[in-house]
């Protein structure tokens, strides 16, 4: 636990750092270093992937299932450990439909690294689901998509507040339907400023 808050805490000044290189390359500074800033995009997102294989089960297994351990080269980060955010809605929709929110727990489990709330198993329908799990300290934002089916953005304390703090709104009941989710396990981006060549928190997948 030492070592994974040690990470975390890493991961977080590395991201003060960055979030001031895209103020300065927004800002058009002439100090704006771009080779610094990929060295440190790539050092946080090394970081996340050893955090994310040691808390979040379902990353885990897909790393294992590739034989990556939980430290790796962005290289290989980027070819083997990447998935899409159809992971948000990888649930069973008759979980939903049937009101077993125990089942919709053990899920959001198995893709979060949060514990989540235990009152939320006696949900009695999704947005008291959603109520409980803010009330245990699990922010849990949602949107609808193109498929029509929900998908569940889990967040905790610090990125929900990380969130806000960058333009994340809240929706109804004061939950937010995010437009460019920050992942509970990597995925690929879809922000077009940040996928400017030289912008500093630019994705590395394509």
């Amino acid at each position: 636990m030492e070592i994974t808050l040690g990470l975390t805490t890493e991961v977080h000044e590395l991201g003060g750092l960055l979030r001031g290189m895209a103020g300065a390359w927004a800002a058009g500074d002439e100090g704006y270093d771009e080779a610094e800033a990929a060295k440190l995009r790539h050092r946080a997102i090394e970081l996340c992937h050893t955090h994310y294989h040691r808390t979040i089960p379902a990353y885990r297994r897909l790393c294992e299932d590739a034989g990556v351990g939980d430290e790796a080269s962005l290289d290989t980060i980027v070819e083997l450990c990447m998935v899409t955010d159809s992971v948000f809605k990888s649930y069973d929709s008759a979980w939903v439909d049937g009101g077993n929110f125990a089942a919709m727990g053990e899920w959001l489990a198995d893709i979060c690294a949060e514990p989540v709330p235990p009152a939320a198993a006696e949900a009695a329908n999704v947005d008291d689901w959603l109520a409980r799990l803010e009330e245990g300290g699990l922010h849990v934002l949602y949107s609808s998509g193109t498929s029509g089916k929900l998908s569940f953005v889990p967040r905790a304390e610090d990125s929900w507040n990380s969130y806000r703090a960058n333009g994340g709104g809240p929706a109804s009941g004061g939950r937010a339907r995010p437009a460019d989710p920050e992942r509970a396990v990597p995925v690929r981006p879809r922000d077009p400023g940040r996928d400017a060549p030289d912008h500093p928190l630019r994705a590395e997948a394509g």
